[in-house]
């Protein structure tokens, strides 16, 4: 038994970082879809394969993935593309749950927090079939690992490393350009000595800016397909998210009125709301003002993101869409780790003040196996709930 508890205590992030990413693989991999279902998806089926252009930014890393996963000798096309989904799906979760592990110190809040991200509908919903969200999820969680890994260690291996995470996030969604801004600020503030040396400042940019060379394939790609018919100024347009004549791909800017754009936020607070339910959402409150308490600039730069995000996103459509709500639901996971954080705090702080004079060690260990045994259930109950309700709305 005490071999059994050393391996636990000295392998815990290992297991717990096993757990974090095997435990939604399985789900991910169990409901996937198996076969072409129409629309987008099958769209993108047919042109990853032939490595022809995706619409515009083009999105370069998400075109290489999918060609590379095309020639996997597994199984038919789609379910091979339909992989894509599920397994940086899986590799989302796991760095989320490092992500909020480095900044939390607790493996049993951070892997919960992920999980119930894992599993909440429009998440698991788009884990199941080849999209472009999964990918663009995986980018913010590996990007939010690099910052909170740079925090506790603001070395320049860190800082480099958060800067390529950064850039990698420009390769696929344009939705990244809502976040950036507070992801950057939040990286130069937690350190903002190391910007006097020219040579760190260099690497930096080399690193955010290497990444980007992926759009090497979409430039030679559309001009092979396109030929002369197409000018660098129509590839410029192309990769920032435009049309031919320039105007915005997808959406629009500008004609938005005001009430509108109101509407369309509380569309998406709602969306958040119906889909984590009451019981996360104030747990993720809780926490929100918890991690302002542990670390401000964090808990405001997250704000920030999130805000950027609404009001941005608001402006380009006049309608909440369901995978836009990702990337704050990200951010908000960082908030429910950090709720489930103070629950194990408060209970911490309860047990040693009543139980630091009583000598009876029956009474301590009684008590201290009713607040795990209590924790366990609340936390696990979470997730557990969330695939209890998806399950079968996922199930492709």
């Amino acid at each position: 038994m005490k071999k059994i508890k050393k391996f636990y205590f000295e392998k815990k992030l290992l297991i717990f970082s096993i757990l974090a990413a095997a435990v939604p693989f399985i789900f991910y991999v169990l409901t996937l879809e198996r076969k072409l279902i129409g629309g987008d998806t099958s769209w993108y089926m047919s042109e990853l394969p032939q490595m022809s252009l995706l619409p515009p930014t083009g999105y370069p890393v998400f075109s290489i993935i999918g060609k590379l996963f095309s020639i996997i000798p597994i199984g038919p096309l789609a379910l091979r593309l339909n992989l894509i989904s599920a397994v940086f799906g899986a590799l989302t979760i796991l760095f989320l749950f490092l992500a909020i592990n480095k900044l939390a110190k607790n493996e049993y809040a951070a892997l919960i927090a992920s999980l119930s991200f894992a599993f909440v509908y429009p998440y698991w919903f788009f884990a199941s079939r080849l999209e472009f969200d999964t990918l663009n999820s995986f980018f913010i969680a590996i990007s939010l690992f690099a910052i909170f890994s740079y925090k506790e260690s603001p070395s320049r291996k860190n800082l480099y490393f958060c800067f390529a995470c950064l850039g990698f996030l420009f390769t696929n969604h344009p939705i990244a350009f809502f976040i950036m801004p507070a992801f950057l600020i939040l990286t130069i503030i937690l350190n903002p000595k190391i910007f006097k040396s020219i040579k760190a400042v260099f690497l930096s940019i080399l690193f955010f800016v290497l990444p980007l060379f992926s759009y090497a394939y979409t430039y030679i790609r559309f001009f092979q397909i396109s030929g002369k018919t197409n000018t660098l100024l129509r590839f410029v347009y192309y990769i920032t998210g435009r049309e031919a004549t320039g105007e915005t791909f997808g959406g629009s800017f500008g004609d938005k009125h005001i009430s509108g754009i109101i509407k369309v936020m509380l569309d998406y607070l709602k969306l958040i709301y119906s889909y984590y339910g009451i019981v996360l959402v104030i747990i993720a409150l809780a926490g929100l003002i918890y991690l302002f308490k542990k670390n401000w600039k964090t808990a405001a730069f997250s704000l920030i993101a999130i805000i950027l995000n609404l009001v941005i996103t608001t402006q380009y459509l006049d309608w909440a869409v369901l995978n836009y709500t990702l990337d704050i639901m990200i951010i908000m996971s960082v908030y429910i780790g950090f709720g489930f954080l103070l629950i194990i705090d408060i209970l911490n702080f309860v047990f040693k003040k009543n139980l630091q004079n009583k000598k009876n060690i029956l009474i301590k260990n009684r008590f201290k196996n009713t607040v795990f045994v209590f924790l366990v259930l609340l936390f696990i109950s979470q997730p557990v709930i969330l695939i209890i309700n998806n399950y079968n709305k996922c199930n492709f």
